[in-house]
């Protein structure tokens, strides 16, 4: 294999490394739209007779819609047989202004999809979005929103996503090559310079010096070392 050759393949996959994961995900991950739980729930229910036309239209738009979501994990509403839990944003246990029912959505993992909650309590979750209006016994608002989990990532604060190994691979092979085909073409430099009697570093004629280069000083061998 020619040393621009494998100067190409290092470029090829530097450019993978650079740019495939960005392309795996637009190409083979679904697009998920960004909500904000917050504003999701700045509404109040009727207090006599909560029903679905409460919650403003541009939030009833979202259902069935790929969403992903950043909050915490709510410390109820958690089983594992299926993986459900509560995402919200704390304090939850505050006496004086109730958690209601549109601040949290309730997250069941899709079979096969997700079987655990990292070891994180901020979390970002992928999947559809469900908006309706489930009420208790007494008419009072239970889940306004609930996503099925496609995935989970854990929400790593001051800390840089690391890439993944075959980004890092691809990487590396591609530093790997670029030097090597670096070296071959050092090599086939001096092996077509050397029999003309041409200093390998400055091009000078050593015909007449044929130890060291009298231009530079470069001690010149009789061919290249292997």
């Amino acid at each position: 294999m020619t040393p621009r050759r494998l100067l190409f393949i290092a470029v090829a996959l530097l450019a993978a490394a650079l740019t495939g994961r960005r392309i795996y995900d637009r190409c083979v991950t679904p697009d998920y739209r960004t909500i904000d739980l917050a504003a999701m729930a700045n509404f109040n229910f009727t207090p006599t007779n909560p029903k679905l036309e409460d919650i403003p239209a541009q939030y009833r738009a979202l259902d069935g819609q790929r969403v992903q979501v950043t909050a915490e994990v709510c410390p109820f509403g958690y089983t594992l047989q299926p993986l459900t839990f509560t995402l919200g944003r704390g304090p939850f246990t505050n006496h004086f202004h109730p958690v209601k029912a549109q601040q949290l959505i309730v997250a069941r993992a899709r079979p096969g999809k997700a079987s655990s909650i990292p070891g994180s309590v901020e979390v970002t979750v992928y999947g559809a979005l469900h908006v309706s209006l489930k009420q208790n016994e007494d008419g009072e608002p239970v889940e306004v929103y609930a996503i099925d989990v496609d995935r989970i990532d854990p929400v790593e604060m001051n800390l840089l996503p690391s890439p993944p190994v075959w980004q890092m691979t691809a990487l590396y092979a591609a530093v790997a090559l670029a030097a090597l085909s670096v070296a071959l073409l050092a090599r086939k430099a001096f092996e077509s310079r050397r029999p003309l009697g041409i200093c390998p570093t400055c091009g000078y004629d050593t015909r007449a010096t044929p130890k060291r280069c009298p231009e530079c000083g470069t001690p010149l061998v009789e061919r290249w070392p292997r």
